[in-house]
């Protein structure tokens, strides 16, 4: 295995130090993987993203199948914040993980009523203001304003600092 500098965007943690990250290819292709392990206990954060660095506090997920099988892996009881990128690099994109997010939540709505706030988040704002648009239309519909009056679905064009 080889270590590698990572890569920060610019706008990223300015005075931080640059932290070392293992890398491994796969199908063929050098890149960096992220492992945490999920809390036993406590809130649940999930990051969707296949290229930026995870926050801090969050589960990485890289591809929409690692998104799906987090979903299906942990309590929805659980999970606060679920953060979205658009672009995934390759076949899917955000708005898929968006339907499944949705599909997730229909099954039984009243046990997301922890999930305090989904952003989504993009070099390609439209889109994410799109996929926000789908999210808070779905989540505060007239017959699920009740569960997810406290359900905020946010468009930042970096990744959450913070959760609410």
């Amino acid at each position: 295995m080889a270590i590698e500098r990572e890569r920060r965007p610019k706008h990223q943690g300015f005075f931080r130090k640059e932290k070392t990250v293992r890398t491994r290819p796969i199908a063929g292709v050098g890149r960096r993987t992220d492992v945490t392990a999920m809390p036993k206990t406590g809130p649940i954060r999930i990051f969707l993203d296949d290229e930026r660095e995870m926050p801090e506090g969050f589960v990485i997920a890289r591809t929409i199948e690692e998104f799906q099988r987090l979903l299906d892996d942990v309590d929805p009881a659980r999970l606060r914040t679920v953060c979205l990128d658009w672009h995934l690099g390759g076949k899917s994109d955000g708005f898929d993980a968006v339907s499944m997010l949705i599909a997730r939540i229909e099954k039984d709505p009243a046990a997301f009523v922890d999930l305090r706030s989904v952003w989504m988040h993009s070099q390609d704002i439209e889109k994410a203001a799109k996929m926000s648009r789908t999210m808070a239309r779905w989540l505060h519909a007239p017959e699920r304003k009740d569960l997810f009056d406290e359900t905020h679905v946010i468009v930042d064009p970096y990744t959450p600092s913070f959760d609410l």
